[in-house]
């Protein structure tokens, strides 16, 4: 006679979910980097070369065309994201100061408390 013991790790285990900050509207947005922003400028030429390709081959493509860049032409985005850096930087200084005006950091607050 067989008998099955499960044991408490091969129980089926639900994923746990991850409780989500609320995200404030007035947090400046992330700078993106250089190949995202090359990649803005350059998504409509790339998906005409891949007509019937997806989100995937479009990226793939778009990953192959970025790696073929000559360094001139990289450096130039790589200035670009350096500046679009600084601007969030500043920015996320000055957002950071008006939270502190306004009453203090809520986020170690709610470490403190959870």
């Amino acid at each position: 006679m067989y008998v099955s013991i499960l044991f408490q790790s091969e129980k089926p285990r639900k994923p746990r979910k991850k409780k989500k900050k609320d995200e404030d509207p007035n947090k400046p947005k992330r700078a993106p980097s250089a190949y995202m922003m090359w990649l803005n400028e350059n998504r409509e030429d790339i998906k005409k070369q891949v007509p019937d390709g997806g989100v995937a081959d479009v990226a793939k493509k778009a990953g192959e065309i970025w790696n073929k860049l000559e360094t001139d032409e990289k450096a130039r985005w790589q200035d670009k994201a350096s500046e679009a850096k600084r601007e969030y930087q500043k920015a996320m200084i000055e957002y950071n100061k008006q939270k502190e005006e306004e009453g203090g950091n809520d986020d170690e607050e709610e470490e403190e408390q959870g």
